[in-house]
């Protein structure tokens, strides 16, 4: 990027003008910025500079010594550092001897001046730095600690898990969110009841835990580190990794520290909704309710009685589930119990005991459903026109649909001949009513009724033949209110919409960011759909 030195009238530019046109240009391309236009308003500097983010290869080929010496210049005024290069590594975090153990009463000595005096962040994301172990860890450990105001820390790099430990433990009293990506090997028990005490979010992808090697004598750090801190602030735990019993272990005594603000504990790879006792009971102490299912945290071989406790037992508002967990008991259980329901998502084809009719029922008790994924429910299980237009939907706030439709058509070459036109209108009329129904979820953002469908007793894939026709004449013009729609998904189905219906879609839906499927149906569209794609959204092919 090419700046000359601005006329003093371009000091006049207002603001928010200079800041749309910035957030489009990298960080180098910022740094140029600063050391050129220096008589720009100066009250862009903190803006160009607020966050530093460099991650790519390319980006961090192009981060010279100008912009360096930008970047060293304004180093004050970052709050948020991202980095995901080596090379930016060697560039801006500070110099210090390696220690590859960190203990009590050590201290870390400079080797030299940073090269980045950045001392003021609040927000730490460092990814992908492929560098020596015992090295990184120093210089991460040096960075951190003249930055004790940092807030937020997200790792996805290999670090020495006990000078991560200690890291996040000790370097970070202010510390609220955290998050690692990688690997984590090491004493999670230690880590977790150390955090520090302002820490709000949590969550920690994969995680092996290890007990290390007891310490003896009058002077045990070890046993002094175990004095579990109270973690009154945290509201989400979420991790993956632990089992064969060691939740317990890892996990009492930390959640003993907790307080009623802890809302949301996941386990990916152990089942904490049926799993360990003394688990449930220290959630149970401060007060934890179980509000949100998701898929991962249910034993692949949960029992339907197993599921439907779970169900009953607990005021669940968002439940994820595969299919195959769905059995008559819990199917039963969960349609009984759908009234404060925000989310259902079953995923997966799969033998279950959910059918379009349960939907509908569920559709009609539960008032604050804002999102309905049944993409599954197959062949019979589709939801069908009948069971939509005779009862009426108990929400209005839908935001998410993703299932299936059964329609009356005419189908085949006859579908066009004069004699079956009545037999038409009639489907066309249903068709109008079910999407008035749709269209009174004015706060629908994606509308997602097509995907392939199973040929009769067989597993075998194709076109949805009973569907909406999507067109003006079947009643399109009903959706006219959805100006939050964003996607629209008519995939794999006979429906017949052609350019009046996008030019519909284009003016009457503001928000809309893409079509799937309007190729992609029984029937191709002819040529004027094709350009009308080509030149009008081909990013909808």
């Amino acid at each position: 990027m090419i700046v000359s030195t601005p006329p003093p009238t371009l000091v006049t530019i207002p603001t928010e003008t200079l800041e749309t046109i910035l957030q489009y240009l990298s960080q180098s391309d910022l740094c140029q910025c600063v050391l050129i236009c220096r008589e720009w308003n100066r009250t862009l500097i903190p803006y160009l500079w607020s966050t530093f983010s460099v991650c790519s290869l390319e980006q961090a080929r192009r981060f010279g010594d100008e912009a360096l010496r930008a970047l060293k210049m304004n180093a004050s005024l970052v709050r948020e550092l991202h980095l995901g290069h080596r090379l930016l590594y060697e560039r801006c975090l500070p110099w210090e001897t390696i220690h590859s153990n960190l203990g009590e009463g050590e201290d870390l000595v400079s080797k030299r001046d940073s090269l980045v005096n950045l001392t003021r962040l609040h927000t730490l994301e460092l990814r992908n730095i492929d560098y020596p172990v015992n090295r990184f860890d120093a210089r991460i450990t040096a960075l951190v600690r003249q930055n004790p105001s940092i807030q937020c820390f997200k790792i996805s790099t290999q670090m020495d898990a006990s000078a991560l430990t200690q890291l996040v433990t000790r370097y970070m009293p202010n510390l609220e969110d955290f998050e690692m990506d990688t690997m984590f090997r090491g004493d999670v028990k230690e880590l977790l009841e150390n955090l520090p005490e302002k820490v709000r979010t949590v969550n920690l992808r994969m995680v092996e835990h290890l007990t290390s090697p007891p310490t003896s004598g009058p002077d045990d750090t070890k046993a002094m580190a175990r004095k579990v801190r109270s973690h009154h602030a945290l509201e989400s735990l979420t991790f993956s990794g632990l089992h064969n019993g060691q939740e317990e272990d890892v996990l009492v005594k930390f959640l003993e520290s907790c307080s009623p603000k802890l809302k949301i504990c996941s386990g990916r790879g152990c089942n904490l909704y049926t799993g360990n006792k003394a688990v449930a009971k220290a959630l149970s102490s401060i007060g934890f309710v179980w509000t949100v299912l998701r898929k991962h945290e249910l034993s692949y071989y949960i029992s339907d009685n197993g599921f439907a406790d779970i169900i009953a037992n607990n005021p669940l508002t968002s439940i994820e589930v595969y299919t195959h967990c769905l059995g008559s008991m819990s199917v039963k259980t969960l349609v009984e119990n759908c009234d404060n329901l925000t989310v259902l998502n079953v995923m997966e084809d799969g033998a279950t005991a959910l059918t379009g009719a349960h939907m509908q029922t569920i559709l009609s008790r539960a008032k604050n459903l804002k999102s309905l994924q049944v993409h599954w429910l197959l062949d019979a299980l589709k939801i069908s026109t009948e069971d939509i237009l005779t009862s009426e939907w108990a929400t209005t706030s839908l935001e998410h649909i993703d299932f299936k439709i059964d329609v009356p058509r005419v189908h085949g070459q006859i579908a066009d001949k004069d004699d079956r036109a009545e037999e038409i209108q009639s489907s066309r009329d249903v068709q109008r009513q079910l999407l008035r129904r749709l269209g009174q979820q004015k706060n629908l953002k994606r509308l997602m009724i097509g995907g392939m469908v199973t040929g009769h007793g067989s597993r075998h894939y194709e076109h949805q033949h009973n569907c909406l026709e999507f067109t003006l004449e079947a009643g399109l013009d009903e959706l006219k209110d959805l100006k939050k729609l964003e996607l629209l998904d008519i995939h794999h189905m006979d429906h017949r919409a052609g350019v009046p219906e996008l030019e519909w879609m284009v003016k009457n839906w503001p928000r809309l960011s893409h079509v799937r499927g309007i190729l992609d149906c029984l029937h191709p569209p002819g040529d004027t759909v094709q350009v009308w794609m080509e030149t009008r959204r081909p990013s909808w092919k």
